[in-house]
């Protein structure tokens, strides 16, 4: 009896392996020591394939970062802000299934769930959380004074006598995120090629285990770009969705808003659809042969959505558009001295081309 019992137990334990491992849908090449990581599939495939393929690379940004750094490895901390993200915020039912299979894919590639600092394993609310990074209060602040995003979309007049551009939009964006060493070392190119069909292949600059858009292009051309906002305000009654799985909706759907026509309008109207805990501004734009085809969204949770377009502008001359981290819409403009230095450079000429675009934002 007691050897049919190990034998029980031994073809237990091969038959729960047996479901972690399965082949990963994709595969990392490295391009002058810059990560490409290429994930094919459903949504599950896809989060398993990251999962398999960043195993390491996922827990160190959830350990030495997220709860790390920006909780300072306080669980207590954690387990509060924890059971308010587990009554505040909904999250699609995609993303928790991706999430999923990113766990799996994490077992799979050798690597153990289980946190010292939790006291068990990370499970896909830990993973939720990881993705509402922007959302979620903290004990410190998540940018230094000194660590500020900002963008430059151009396109037209500004752009008409550029050899690379004759007239077309380009975007340059200024991502100035906290320099922890961990981050440093794990910035990914993530491209996804979703195998559903009203969803379409998309690139994201990111990190592992961020599958959100924080600075994405989908194969149509539609580009989003996220900034933080400087008004935070929010009624503590609703209840969110995280900021990059909605700009995510927009930017993966073939057509969010059935217009017929894949354009900036889609990332408005999932951002619309949805309620934001956070104030975020998003520079968004696609090739100018398409609708609405440079705009900047700002919204936080206690004045909705504004969109900022060219006809906006009340500094910047020619066919420019520029975000920093200040409302320009929803509120009254307060003064930012990185828009100002835009305002004064493209004041001084309003040519663009990549590399005074890239020298005006850095």
């Amino acid at each position: 009896m007691r050897k049919f019992a190990l034998f029980v137990v031994v073809i237990l334990v091969i038959f729960s392996s047996l479901l972690y491992a399965q082949d990963p849908q994709g595969y990392i090449e490295l391009k002058e020591d810059k990560k490409i990581v290429r994930v094919w599939g459903t949504h599950y495939e896809r989060g398993y394939a990251q999962g398999y393929l960043l195993c390491n690379e996922i827990i160190d940004v959830f350990c030495n970062y997220f709860l790390g750094y920006l909780f300072s490895n306080n669980a207590y901390f954690y387990g509060i802000t924890r059971a308010n993200f587990e009554l505040s915020f909904v999250i699609d039912d995609k993303y928790i299934t991706e999430g999923n299979g990113v766990l799996d894919g994490i077992i799979a590639g050798g690597q153990s769930l289980y946190n010292d600092v939790l006291g068990r394993d990370i499970d896909v609310t830990d993973l939720m959380m990881c993705n509402s990074i922007i959302d979620l209060p903290y004990d410190k602040n998540l940018f230094s004074d000194n660590s500020l995003c900002s963008s430059l979309t151009s396109w037209g007049s500004s752009t008409i006598n550029a050899p690379e551009l004759l007239g077309e939009s380009i975007i340059t964006r200024f991502l100035d995120w906290t320099p922890h060493q961990t981050l440093m070392d794990n910035h990914i190119l993530l491209i996804s090629f979703p195998t559903e069909p009203d969803e379409q292949n998309w690139i994201s600059f990111t990190f592992p285990g961020l599958f959100g858009c924080l600075s994405s292009i989908n194969e149509s051309g539609v580009g989003s770009f996220y900034n933080v906002g400087n008004n935070n305000s929010y009624n503590p009654q609703d209840t969110f969705e995280p900021i990059f799985f909605s700009i995510r909706n927009g930017i993966e759907a073939v057509d969010y808003d059935g217009s017929g026509q894949c354009n900036p309008m889609d990332v408005v109207h999932a951002v619309n659809d949805d309620v934001q805990r956070t104030g975020s501004i998003m520079n968004v734009l696609s090739s100018t042969e398409k609708d609405s085809f440079a705009l900047i969204i700002e919204c936080n949770n206690s004045m909705g959505i504004a969109v900022r377009t060219q006809v906006d502008n009340t500094e910047i001359p020619g066919d420019n558009l520029a975000a920093t981290n200040h409302f320009r819409k929803l509120y009254t403009p307060v003064y930012c001295y990185r828009y100002e230095g835009i305002v004064d450079s493209l004041v001084i000429s309003t040519f663009i081309d990549p590399e005074r675009s890239w020298t005006l934002i850095s």
